[in-house]
């Protein structure tokens, strides 16, 4: 038999039934609503813009309150320091002695890295002679790495330049050395395409081989000549790169204007010669006869005053050099030197060159003459000591061992100078090895300026 139902189960079963119902109601309703408002949306995009939206002007950031300078300084100070967390500058200690700790390290090695550079540049020179002396090597001195291979001498590979020419890569081979691909062209022989070219002539492009020696393609300058990129190696010296180049010459006084050097004054206008006179006294203040017997010796000799027996640390002693032996120029006579009468006087000297030896052992004279106008305008002009310069006050050694050194002078005194003409003079130093006429150096052995006296 079946069990009847009981009133209990008939209860539930009427009590589910609505919630069920009220489920289902429920869940449509939520999905409507999620429709509607999809379609809502659609709706507001194809919607037209109100004039509001396009006020752009809404749609910018408000201006910020402008501060006050009390408000201002408030904050620079928390800036500076903050008592809350207690940071300088937006930084803790700990920071900033990190910050510390790795420049004072960064500086420290930069330091010690530069002074390590200049204690090997400073111990691998010399502090009395210079490594390269703007490549001047004076006749018959060079360094110990220097060779020279005389005719006849030396090993196969060493080239010898001839006395008073060369280029660095040319070589000559004296008769019966050599090595195996040397060509030795005999005058009046050779190959058709070799050209021998006497001393003088042919082209710059012409090749010159010498009698007894040589390969075609050496050329040899003969002394004297030469073309002016030629490079001259001394007898006796010099490196084949090195170049003998004659100082150049200064005067005193020396004032400039547009068109160089002048000397323009009239003689009875104090101001317009009195600068002359002052720059005049100045350089001749060191050559004073009680200063130079206390500082230098009475020398007699007319050669070179050499003194390479010493040590290179040790003092070299210099000839003296007086004022008084110019004469009119020396200001003794005369303090206007000779600007008050119209008869001004210069000084010449030649430039220092650290152990130069000029002329080749004779002395080197000066002579002034006239580059534009007549030498009836000039007059006579007197030198004083002497037009030389004495060989005795060569070589110079440098102001560390040279420390008295006093350079040679040459007082030029124009005597007969006519008033009131512009010339252009010209002193020019003559001797052997000296060079006056350099179309790129116009100070090179010579000295220009203007010159005009007025009443």
């Amino acid at each position: 038999m079946e069990p009847e139902p009981s009133a209990g189960g008939d209860e539930d079963l009427q009590t589910s039934a609505p919630k069920a119902r009220a489920g289902s109601l429920h869940k449509h309703s939520h999905e409507l609503a999620e429709a509607l408002e999809v379609e809502q949306e659609g709706l507001v995009e194809h919607q037209p813009l109100e004039q509001d939206d396009l006020n752009f002007e809404r749609w910018k950031p408000k201006p910020k309150p402008k501060r006050t300078l009390h408000e201002k300084i408030g904050d620079l100070k928390t800036y500076l320091w903050n008592p809350e967390t207690k940071e300088f500058m937006g930084r803790s200690g700990k920071s900033w002695s990190l910050i510390l700790l790795f420049y004072a390290a960064l500086y420290v090695f930069l330091a010690a890295m530069f002074a390590g550079c200049m204690c090997c540049l400073m111990w691998s020179i010399s502090p009395y002679s210079p490594t390269y002396n703007d490549r001047v090597m004076p006749p018959g001195r060079g360094r110990p790495h220097d060779r020279v291979v005389p005719p006849g001498g030396g090993r196969p590979h060493d080239r010898v330049v001839p006395p008073g020419g060369g280029r660095p890569h040319d070589r000559v081979v004296p008769p019966g050395r050599g090595r195996p691909h040397d060509r030795v062209v005999p005058p009046g022989g050779g190959r058709p395409h070799d050209r021998v070219v006497p001393p003088g002539g042919g082209r710059p492009q012409d090749r010159v081989v010498p009698p007894g020696g040589g390969r075609p393609h050496d050329r040899v300058v003969p002394p004297g000549g030469g073309r002016p990129h030629d490079m001259v190696v001394p007898p006796g010296g010099g490196r084949p790169h090195d170049r003998v180049v004659p100082p150049g010459m200064t005067m005193t006084p020396h004032f400039h204007d547009v068109h160089g050097l002048v000397v323009l004054f009239n003689a009875s206008d104090r101001s317009s010669w009195k600068k002359y006179a002052r720059v005049l006294e100045a350089q001749l203040k060191p050559y004073d006869d009680v200063v130079q017997e206390r500082r230098n010796m009475a020398c007699t000799q007319d050669g070179y005053f050499m003194q390479d027996d010493l040590e290179e640390s040790a003092e070299r002693k210099a000839c003296q050099f007086k004022r008084s032996w110019l004469g009119p120029c020396s200001g003794s006579q005369d303090k206007d030197f000779g600007y008050s009468k119209g008869k001004p006087c210069i000084l010449l000297r030649m430039n220092r060159i650290l152990g130069y030896l000029p002329g080749q052992g004779t002395p080197v004279n000066v002579a002034c003459g006239v580059k534009k106008g007549t030498s009836e305008s000039l007059g006579e002009v007197d030198f004083y000591p002497k037009n030389i310069f004495n060989l005795m006050y060569y070589p110079y050694y440098g102001k560390l061992r040279h420390v008295n050194y006093s350079s040679p002078l040459v007082a030029v005194h124009f005597s007969r100078v006519q008033y009131d003409t512009h010339l252009h003079v010209q002193c020019k130093l003559h001797g052997k090895g000296i060079i006056n006429d350099s179309p790129t150096d116009r100070h090179l052995g010579s000295v220009s300026f203007s010159l005009e006296v007025g009443a």
